[in-house]
C-alpha cells in the first residue's frame, strides 16, 4: 500500500515479489530502484512509466544489490556463487564476475566507484575492478561465511562481518588484514562505517548492536534492547545515529553520542531483514517478513517512517516473499529492495509506479 505522507490518504497499492527480496538499491539519482530476489527475477520503479521488462532466468538466488555512486551500473551477488554487473539505464547484462566458490552474501561499489567488493560463503572477500571486471585481490582471514562488506568513505579500508564472530578491517591497496574485532557472540550480519569514517558499527545474531573506533578497533559501547537476532544496522547520514533492525520485528534508532535509545518502530508483524535512512536523513526504510495468511496470501512489508517522531507514513504490500535488503537512491526519490522469491523491485516512493521488470 501506498500513502500520501502528508495527508496519509491511501494512494495505490502494489503485489510484487512472489518469493524473498535479498537485496535493493537506489540509484544515485534517485530516478530508479533496483530489487533482487530468489524468484530470479529483477524488478525497477519509475514515477512515469508502468511495467516494462522484468528480467528473469536467474541462476540463483539474489541476495543484495547496490548501485555505482555514479547510477550507471548495478551489481548484485547471486547463490550462484557470481557477482553480476547490470547497465542500470538499459537493464542489460554488462559483466559477470567469476571467482567466489559459493554464495555470495553481499556485495558493494567503493565510494568513488572505481572498486566493487563481494563476501561469500566460501569465507573470502573479493575486491573487483569495476570496469573491467578483473579480480584484483582475494582477502583471506574469515574462519566461515562473510555476511557483510563495505568500504570506508575514503576507500581505503574495508570491513567485513561473518558468522566466524568477529570484523575485519582490511586495507584496499595491500590486501592486508590490519585489525580483527572481537565482540560478539554469534554471526555479524551487518556492519557500517559512520559517514565520516571514525566509528564502525556491527549487528549480530547475539542480538546486540556494537559500535567500535575504527581507527583503534576499541568496543566503544554496546546497545542492548533487541529480543533477537539484529539483521541490519545503518547510520544516519550526519552519524548522529543509529538505525537496528531484527528478529523481534522492531526497529529502534539509537543515539550514537550517548547510546540511548531513541526510538521504537513497532510496526511489523515478523522479522526486520533490512534498514537504511533516506539521503536527507528525514526518513527510514525498513523492509521484513509480516508473513501471515496461509498459502497465497502471505504478505510482506516495505515500510517508511518518519523515525524522529515515531510515526509510519508509506507502507507497501508485496506477496510470499521476505524482504530481505532495501536501498534509496541519493535523492530519496526511489527505492529498491529485493528478497528471497521474488522479483528484484524498483519503486518511486512520489507516486510509486512500477516502472519495469528487467529481463535477462
Amino acid at each position: 500500500m501506498v500513502w500520501d505522507a502528508e495527508t496519509l490518504r491511501l494512494v495505490n497499492r502494489f503485489e510484487g515479489h512472489e518469493a524473498e527480496v535479498m537485496s535493493v538499491s537506489f540509484s544515485p539519482d534517485g530516478t530508479q530502484i533496483f530489487s533482487g530476489s530468489r524468484d530470479k527475477t529483477i524488478i525497477i520503479w519509475d514515477s512515469i512509466n508502468r511495467r516494462t521488462k522484468q528480467l528473469e532466468g536467474w541462476q540463483g538466488d539474489t541476495r543484495q544489490l547496490t548501485f555505482s555512486p555514479d547510477g550507471r551500473q548495478i551489481a548484485g551477488g547471486l547463490s550462484d556463487g557470481t557477482v553480476k554487473v547490470w547497465d542500470a539505464k538499459t537493464g542489460d547484462l554488462a559483466n559477470v564476475l567469476e571467482g567466489h566458490d559459493g554464495t555470495v552474501q553481499t556485495v558493494t561499489f567503493s565510494l568513488g566507484g572505481r572498486y566493487i567488493a563481494s563476501g561469500a560463503t566460501d569465507k573470502t572477500v573479493k575486491i573487483w575492478n569495476a570496469e573491467t571486471g578483473q579480480l584484483t585481490k582475494t582477502l583471506i582471514g574469515h574462519d566461515d561465511w562473510v555476511a557483510s562488506v563495505m568500504f570506508s568513505p575514503n576507500g581505503q579500508r574495508l570491513v567485513s562481518g561473518g558468522r566466524d564472530k568477529t570484523l575485519i578491517i582490511w586495507d584496499v591497496k595491500t590486501g592486508e588484514l590490519s585489525d580483527t574485532l572481537e565482540g560478539h557472540a554469534d554471526v555479524v550480519n551487518s556492519v557500517s562505517f559512520s559517514p565520516n569514517g571514525s566509528q564502525i558499527v556491527s549487528g549480530g545474531g547475539d542480538g546486540a548492536v556494537n559500535i567500535w573506533d575504527a581507527t583503534t578497533g576499541e568496543l566503544s559501547d554496546t546497545l542492548e534492547g533487541h529480543a533477537d537476532v539484529v539483521n541490519s544496522v545503518s547510520f544516519s547520514p550526519d552519524g548522529s545515529r543509529i538505525a537496528s533492525g531484527g528478529g523481534d520485528g522492531v526497529v529502534k534508532i539509537w543515539d550514537v553520542k550517548t547510546g540511548e535509545l531513541f526510538q521504537n518502530l513497532e510496526g511489523h508483524e515478523n522479522t526486520v531483514q533490512a534498514v537504511t535512512f533516506s539521503p536527507d536523513g528525514k526518513r527510514l526504510l525498513s523492509g521484513g517478513g509480516d508473513l501471515k495468511g496461509g498459502s497465497g496470501g502471505d504478505t510482506a512489508k516495505l515500510r517508511i517512517w518518519d523515525w524522529v517522531i515515531g510515526k509510519e507514513i508509506l507502507s507497501i504490500g508485496t506477496r510470499r516473499y521476505l524482504v530481505r535488503c532495501i536501498a534509496l537512491s541519493p535523492d530519496g526519490n526511489v527505492m529498491v529492495c529485493g528478497g528471497r522469491h521474488g522479483p528484484i523491485r524498483l519503486w518511486d516512493v512520489r507516486p510509486l509506479e512500477l516502472e519495469k521488470n528487467l529481463r535477462k
